[in-house]
């Protein structure tokens, strides 16, 4: 404990545990300074000031409410677990499905919160052992199951160059300081909380599973930063969690899988670190603003992440950038979005941008929005060169009459680009590939693609190296047709219904809409689109493929 902590605790006469004389049977049991010896709790438990367990373990039964109750202006209580100096302290919440464990703000007091500090445990004895070595610390073990947060997190203020700086701080604060820890978070509920937040500073074993968050007070509801030091994606699990706000990958490896975000903060963001083993796969992000506000379903800034089977919807961009691997994923436009500088705005990118050398494929992007797809590499750490060739192939752009380009390539300021674009089919979008730098050759290969109807200008400004329009290479073996119903589709949509309420009660799956909407889009067993794609081998091998993301229909 720093010098200054227990200064504080010495002058308010809090050095022990803040309660006297037996207490009756619905009095509550009032806590506040150290907890030195292991203590148990149960029934109503109030923590009344800064409360520290350290050297100690605090047992909580199941069914304890604990509420932190402090009133006094602009003071607002901590429940610290261990110390970062010291090799103490745990709680062990004993909550079982029936008889969850509440912890919570009370009405009419200030916010708390709850830091806890994961070192080794003490071993059974530290008695020195024939070496006259001090025994090593077991690895610590934490699990928390059936626990619901309410109204825990505190906004404070810092002084900065110009001026104070506001920090919402995280209701549940993990600092995982020795290796070969494990915390288990799962079936918790966070209710009017600010974040679950997890810094591990060495490797560890963390799995965030099956919690929700509701209401939350900030715009994250888990905010992770793992280890740099660890290598697999599975040390690290955020799975099938449900929040109305963000999850958000700071550093490490992780897997980020089947969670439900719903909400108009709902995102995924993954920052740029050195980590290789990131893997976002089967999410259903709804980001539901109704502004034109700069929201998007995910920004993933480490390139060589995979980004796969998840479903994406609503933002002002969908993706504000994308990975290397980007693959069967489906991205929904918002068509309607109040803008102060135009009538009636949309979404205005489904992917704003692509690392240099991606591949991305089997995708299906639905509804209006001003380009579906720029793949133009944004700066990255990693140091791709922007020539790194871009494959778009086998996927589907649907634009349902309101998106005026597929595929946006070159934007002023940035640089250049090599793509190919092959086996995709277009459907219902004025322009399938505009270059708004008009720096010739656009593009590397442009062919065995589809569009219905054809195109009024199929290639806006765009060259292509070596090649002239309708040679091989550049739209020779096209598919176009003048008619959607030609290219013989199971059922395209007009609209895409809202499934949050399906998503929610679980009447619908990740994986099952997945398939329900992939389904619409699927070739009959006579389309023209089936079997006439380009193998990899080449435009003189047999033509095997099917053009667009989905295989054809049994129908």
């Amino acid at each position: 404990m720093s010098p200054r902590f227990r200064v504080a605790i010495l002058a308010l006469g809090l050095l022990t545990v803040a309660h006297s004389g037996p207490a009756r049977a619905e009095d509550p049991l009032r806590v506040r300074g150290v907890i030195d010896a292991d203590q148990s709790w149960a029934g109503h438990v109030l923590i009344t000031g800064e409360t520290m367990i350290d050297g100690a373990t605090v047992s909580v039964a199941a069914g304890t409410t604990i509420e932190f109750a402090v009133a006094e202006t602009d003071i607002y209580p901590t429940l610290t677990v261990g110390s970062p100096v010291h090799r103490g302290g745990r709680l062990e919440l004993l909550a079982t499905s029936s008889q969850p464990i509440t912890i919570r703000t009370r009405t009419g007091t200030n916010a708390g919160r709850i830091i806890v500090y994961l070192r080794g445990r003490r071993p059974p004895t530290s008695a020195p052992t024939l070496s006259g070595e001090s025994p090593a610390p077991l690895a610590d073990v934490q699990s928390w199951r059936f626990i619901r947060f309410e109204d825990l997190g505190f906004t404070t203020s810092a002084p900065a160059m110009m001026g104070q700086v506001s920090r919402l701080e995280p209701a549940v604060l993990f600092h995982i300081l020795e290796p070969e820890t494990s915390l288990t978070i799962t079936e918790c509920t966070f209710d009017k909380s600010s974040s679950l937040t997890i810094e591990a500073r060495a490797v560890a074993t963390i799995a965030i599973r099956t919690n929700h968050f509701t209401s939350p007070k900030g715009r994250t509801a888990i905010d992770m930063a793992a280890d740099p030091e660890s290598r697999r994606s599975d040390a690290l699990r955020i799975t099938e969690n449900r929040a109305a706000a963000a999850i958000r990958l700071r550093a490490g490896p992780a897997l980020i899988d089947g969670n439900i975000l719903i909400g108009p903060d709902a995102c995924i963001v993954a920052d740029d670190s050195p980590a290789q083993d990131v893997r976002i796969t089967g999410n259903y992000v709804h980001n539901t603003t109704k502004q034109d506000d700069g929201h998007y379903c995910l920004n993933c800034e480490n390139p060589d992440a995979a980004i796969e089977s998840n479903i994406l919807r609503g933002g002002t961009a969908c993706v504000v950038s994308g990975s290397r691997r980007f693959k069967g994923n489906i991205l929904i436009a918002e068509p309607e979005l109040a803008s102060p500088a135009v009538r009636r705005a949309q979404t205005h990118q489904l992917v704003a941008a692509l690392p240099a050398g991606a591949l991305f494929e089997r995708n299906l992007l639905i509804g209006p929005a001003y380009s579906m797809v720029v793949p133009q590499a944004l700066t990255s750490k990693k140091g791709y060169a922007p020539t790194d060739p871009t494959l778009i192939r086998n996927n589907t752009f649907d634009g349902l009459m309101g998106a005026n380009r597929a595929i946006h390539i070159n934007p002023a300021g940035l640089p250049p680009i090599t793509l190919r674009i092959e086996n995709s089919v277009f459907l219902r979008i004025s322009k399938l590939v505009y270059d708004e730098s008009r720096k010739g050759p656009s593009l590397a290969y442009a062919d065995y693609n589809a569009a219905a109807p054809t195109p009024r200008r199929a290639f806006d400004q765009v060259s292509v190296a070596n090649f002239k329009e309708g040679q091989d290479g550049w739209a020779a073996h096209d598919l176009r047709r003048d008619q959607i119903t030609d290219l013989r589709l199971s059922a395209l949509p007009d609209r895409i219904p809202d499934y949050d309420a399906d998503m929610q009660s679980g009447k619908l799956t990740i994986a099952a809409l997945r398939e329900k909407l992939f389904d619409a889009y699927r070739p009959l067993p006579d389309s023209p689109l089936v079997g006439a794609g380009r193998t990899d081998s080449g435009a003189g091998a047999p033509h095997a493929l099917t053009i667009g993301c989905c295989e054809p229909s049994k129908r």
